[in-house]
């Protein structure tokens, strides 16, 4: 619960360092976090960016990465 105390206070001095012009989406990020019928697409297309692409791309930088990341060290 040490590590969870440390996690929120870094958390908490962060966002007193968010611009004004920010904290909206920041709160709706939160908010979104706290959604219980969440899932990692609601999260990932937040911000828009990987929306429309294709599924095989998609798991190439999720489910695949850790996979590319062992042949690469190769």
């Amino acid at each position: 619960m040490v590590a969870d105390e440390k996690i929120r206070k870094e958390i908490k001095d962060r966002v007193e360092k968010v611009p004004s012009d920010k904290l909206n989406s920041l709160l709706a990020f939160v908010k979104l976090l706290e959604d219980e019928g969440h899932n990692d697409e609601g999260l990932l297309s937040f911000f828009g960016i990987l929306q429309g692409v294709d599924e095989e791309l998609m798991a190439d930088l999720t489910i695949h990465l850790p996979e590319r990341r062992l042949e690469s060290d190769r």
